[in-house]
């Protein structure tokens, strides 16, 4: 096998580990490094149809908006951050954690998504001319758990992290059907302006529960 095919399966592989460790962490560092592991997952998924430059625009944009989440965060500890905006997942005030039940429900969840994309990544590969099948199941796997995200959880910040997983994934499979270096600028754009709405509303948020 080419190394580049290596690089996609190791890419594709990454991906879905960081999708689901952003589904079911509680803790927004882990979650943020996630993200930035899933946008070097999609440099090099979109790297087969976009040329280098473009592609490393993608990658650029992805740390930034990290970085802009990290900065708008770095001011709460966990604990404080698991009070304030995501309550039902504590059991002590003193200890904070989360019941296995939580993680066990978003991983059936994840699995049953699995199962999905598994089996539609192939008609994928038939329907759009271009697309290999690690972009395929890349994108419907992000695709469909960000989804997840977005609809079992409620809070800023998760709301944020499940709509920049969905968006991934849908720019994994558009990549091959659009290389226009306007709509990539576009995407790039649309990446920036939700984090930056993100990270004002979670301020906003935060501080008025303070």
């Amino acid at each position: 096998m080419e190394l580049f095919g290596i690089a996609k399966i190791f890419a594709l592989i990454l991906a879905t580990i960081a999708a689901l460790a952003i589904l079911v962490s509680i803790d927004w560092r882990w979650s943020i490094l996630s993200l930035a592991i899933i946008y070097l997952a999609e440099f090099t998924l979109v790297v087969e149809s976009w040329s280098l430059t473009i592609a490393l625009v993608k990658l650029v944009t992805g740390l930034m908006v990290g970085a802009i989440l990290g900065v708008s965060l770095s001011g709460f500890s966990t604990k404080t951050l698991l009070l304030l905006e995501e309550p039902y997942t504590i059991t002590s005030n003193t200890n904070p954690k989360v019941p296995f039940s939580f993680r066990l429900f978003r991983l059936l969840l994840a699995g049953m998504v699995g199962m999905v994309v598994v089996s539609f990544a192939p008609g994928l590969v038939r329907v759009v001319p271009g697309i290999s099948y690690e972009q395929s199941l890349g994108g419907l796997l992000l695709f469909g758990l960000g989804l997840i995200h977005l609809s079992v959880s409620s809070q800023t910040l998760r709301v944020i992290l499940g709509l920049l997983t969905l968006l991934a994934g849908f720019e994994i499979i558009y990549s091959v059907m659009e290389t226009s270096t306007l709509v990539t600028g576009l995407l790039a754009v649309v990446n920036l302006g939700i984090s930056l709405t993100g990270a004002y509303l979670f301020s906003i948020n935060i501080e008025g529960k303070l």
